[in-house]
């Protein structure tokens, strides 16, 4: 049985009222646009519950103690694999960088359905949101639709981030479309094919365009109004002059949001805890460094749980990889949330000066990160910030590979 997807609860129609006057926003990055991204996130059909758990999140957050409830937002890793080999991932052609042949990456990394179950089940009618996604593209995961009609009985919004450069019949579009997904992101970096392949590698431009239109055609018909769908337009001095193409095209057919965003042609592995070296840690302020820790959780498919996205994200799948914050298929999302390790995680951006000894070692999560520690990168990362596209890689049978 398909959801009322017509049904929007009056804190979400005033979000959505709020921020998304107009058909097509088109916006920078920055810490407002996100906001406004992931503003209707924030409340699920639970709204009292919702409420009362974002109210407690940040109370602890500003009040700088222990987190009370349950993560407001889940990123889950529902499958590990992807299709591309884009350049800034973890999943691009390795080259000669040993950091990207460390990594460890295999179609039976695919989340069990009824660990996933029992996660959001211990989360209901607190956390607002779950994304399905991690470092994988989740629509490899044949059993896509099943995790997010899990979720929606759950009363949670579903967050899926796709290269959308995949064969889909009218039948499986119809599903993506009417399953219960209500913030759909598709990257499109380009709109030809010589430019899109570039940073995409082994995407197929012309197959993105299809489905994304498709998909907001089967929105607008059908009058789908929970789902939101957005383009990330990653731009680069070598893709800049297709840029308003995409805008145009995204206009045309009907995409809710567009967000253009500064591009990097550095790797996630340039970050790595062995690719820095800290020179200081930084002391501590009104507020904690970070909020990740108080509001969200990352759970990777075999269960084992950390505290942001944005961090470490070269090592997850590589070889000894940082220590996890525990496990939740063991231990349950609320035992971990509440764990001596998620503790500490949080000392550290509440006082990093004070945790500097748990800053610095390589096995704990938060070691080394920007936010808490002053760092001295790898001498070739000032070099490829700098570059051009062209300079940095060259082209090969399977695609772009960095030359250093």
């Amino acid at each position: 049985m398909l959801f009322d997807l017509n049904r929007k609860s009056g804190i979400s129609r005033l979000f959505a009222n709020l921020f998304h006057k107009s058909k097509a926003i088109k916006r920078r990055s920055s810490v407002w646009s996100n906001l406004k991204r992931r503003s209707t996130w924030l409340i699920g059909k639970d709204v009292l519950g919702n409420s009362i758990n974002i109210s407690l999140a940040m109370a602890s957050y500003l009040l700088k103690r222990k987190s009370l409830g349950c993560p407001i937002f889940l990123k889950i890793d529902i499958n590990s694999t992807c299709s591309l080999r884009c350049t800034v991932c973890v999943h691009a052609n390795s080259g000669d960088n040993e950091q990207l042949k460390a990594q460890r990456f295999r179609p039976s990394q695919i989340m069990d359905i009824e660990y996933y179950r029992r996660v959001i089940e211990e989360c209901k009618g607190k956390t607002s949101s779950v994304s399905l996604y991690y470092l994988g593209d989740p629509l490899l995961n044949r059993n896509l639709t099943t995790y997010v009609k899990i979720a929606r009985t759950a009363g949670m919004n579903v967050d899926i981030s796709t290269n959308f450069s995949f064969l889909i019949n009218d039948a499986q579009m119809m599903e993506l479309a009417t399953c219960g997904i209500t913030h759909f992101t598709v990257c499109v970096d380009g709109f030809t094919g010589e430019v899109y392949s570039k940073m995409r590698v082994g995407g197929n431009i012309d197959l993105v365009k299809r489905n994304l239109a498709a998909l907001c055609t089967y929105k607008n018909n059908l009058k789908i109004t929970d789902l939101t769908i957005e383009v990330q337009h990653l731009e680069f001095a070598h893709n800049r002059h297709e840029s308003s193409m995409v805008i145009d095209y995204c206009e045309k057919i009907g995409v809710d949001h567009i967000s253009i965003i500064t591009g990097q042609l550095t790797n996630y592995t340039d970050y790595n805890f062995d690719s820095m070296k800290i020179s200081s840690i930084k002391q501590k302020g009104l507020l904690p460094k970070c909020f990740w820790p108080y509001v969200a959780m990352i759970i990777k498919y075999d269960g084992n749980a950390f505290p942001c996205c944005t961090s470490r994200l070269g090592e997850v799948f590589a070889d000894n990889p940082p220590d996890s914050l525990g496990n939740v298929f063991e231990f349950g999302v609320k035992s971990i949330w509440n764990s001596s390790p998620y503790k500490l995680a949080r000392q550290s951006i509440i006082n990093p000066k004070l945790m500097g000894n748990y800053l610095r070692k390589k096995q704990n999560f938060c070691a080394g990160c920007t936010s808490l520690c002053n760092v001295i990168p790898h001498e070739s990362l000032g070099k490829i910030q700098q570059g051009e596209f062209e300079e940095i890689f060259e082209n090969s049978p399977v695609g772009s590979v960095r030359r250093f």
